[in-house]
């Protein structure tokens, strides 16, 4: 409930809108809708994020959280220093399951995940130039590729859409509650990387006493446990001198140890001799079948992102109280009829005596179509009560935002920090 609240907290906070109370509650489409929102709304890192969101996109394209997307799309474009992309509204549908084909590494590896992949929708719903956003390795990077080429969507789109899917690959038929998600070799130069030759896994709990009080919890509560351990595979294969990176819990990183102390490789060669190379294994413990998105959820937990580096400023809603006049901009007859929709965000000073006196577009997508300029002709007549400080009226710089969708226009007022700006508060209820 706690993961779920703050998801929806974040969600809100990204959505640029007014007081909508009055409005009929919106809900998800199933749960997978919701799982990818959420994991949208929490990421922090921009492109983990933007990938998140094509994903939504992709597979949810009628959702009734347009807005609050369309803004977190706005956010993570202006981080990322790209423009937004127009909204082209033609019917996606679900993304087909592809069956990824395992290497014979990878699954005597025991690896486990999604490799995510990015590539245009072409007119005939085919994914053209794909490439790979987040690998897994062991030879499933290429399978991925070739997997993605496998899907089709919707033909017949009114412009190429680039879209991020997950490639997924798991093991059902597993029989161990331990699982392989991520493999790193720090090969030396010149040398061949080291090979698996054998990875046994327990079966069952395949835990020792230590742990079991902490796995029994986690099993109640339906979560994973997780552990990074490192070492070095020497001349003969054998893996040795292991050290803890990390664990979800003290009890972990030992138990992770046992499992792989086992496993056995076949050595990096260098000049045609066997050399040791540095290895890194990130492992998750948790029910035999587990779905490739529970894998990256625990990897979001692994490896959580580093915290910005400059505090990022939020804007400040500007209160409806102190808006003396205000009208929506109109849709263009142009981009009406070819079902355009977006987002227009501008950068408006207001003097001292509440006119709107400069103005200017700072994230669009849609300057062919005429909303840009329909947003800055209805900013301009818009009136606001002056801004007060010490007795005396000042300028206020104010963020404009205006959703043009087909079912209606609705912008929203902030007040613009004087710094980065990050995603609004949630409006007052």
């Amino acid at each position: 409930m706690r993961r779920l609240l703050t998801a929806l907290l974040l969600l809100a906070s990204c959505a640029l809108a007014q007081d909508r109370a009055a409005a009929p509650q919106k809900k998800w489409k199933d749960q997978a809708e919701y799982e990818l929102a959420n994991a949208a709304a929490t990421e922090t890192d921009p492109a983990r994020k933007l990938a998140y969101l094509d994903t939504w996109t992709a597979n949810y394209p009628a959702t009734e959280f347009i807005d609050e997307r369309q803004s977190m799309y706005t956010i993570v474009n202006q981080q990322l220093k790209r423009p937004s992309q127009a909204l082209d509204t033609t019917p996606v549908p679900p993304l087909p399951k592809v069956e990824a084909q395992y290497t014979d590494e990878a699954r005597l590896a025991g690896l486990e995940g999604s490799v995510w992949v990015t590539g245009t929708v072409a007119a005939d719903g085919s994914m053209q130039n794909p490439q790979v956003d987040r690998p897994l390795g062991l030879g499933l990077d290429e399978r991925a590729i070739a997997a993605a080429a496998q899907l089709r969507f919707a033909s017949g789109r009114q412009q190429p859409q680039t879209v991020t899917v997950p490639i997924d690959f798991t093991l059902p038929s597993k029989q161990s509650r331990w699982h392989l998600v991520e493999a790193e070799f720090k090969t030396p130069a010149g040398a061949s990387r080291p090979t698996f030759a054998a990875a046994d896994y327990p079966l069952g709990p395949g835990i020792g006493l230590a742990a079991y009080e902490e796995a029994e919890i986690l099993s109640v509560v339906g979560r994973a446990a997780s552990a990074r351990v490192s070492f070095d595979i020497d001349e003969r294969g054998y893996p040795g001198n292991f050290l803890v990176v990390n664990a979800s819990a003290k009890e972990w990183g030992p138990e992770a140890v046992r499992v792989v102390k086992n496993w056995r490789f076949h050595p990096g060669i260098r000049a045609g001799m066997p050399v040791s190379v540095p290895c890194t294994l990130s492992l998750v413990w948790g029910p035999e079948e587990f779905k490739s998105r529970a894998i990256a959820g625990q990897l979001g937990v692994m490896y959580p992102p580093p915290p910005p580096s400059e505090p990022q400023l939020r804007a400040e809603l500007w209160p409806e109280s102190a808006m003396i006049s205000k009208t929506e901009p109109e849709y263009t007859e142009e981009a009406r009829r070819a079902g355009i929709e977006g987002t227009v965000m501008l950068s408006v000073i207001v003097d001292e005596e509440g006119g709107a006196a400069s103005m200017k577009v700072i994230d669009s997508a849609l300057k062919p179509t005429g909303l840009e300029e329909s947003a800055l002709e209805a900013t301009k007549t818009w009136r606001f009560q002056p801004r007060i400080l010490n007795g005396q009226p000042v300028a206020v710089p104010l963020l404009v935002q205006v959703n043009f969708r087909l079912a209606g226009v609705e912008s929203s007022v902030f007040i613009a920090p004087p710094g980065p700006v990050a995603a609004p508060p949630k409006p007052k209820q």
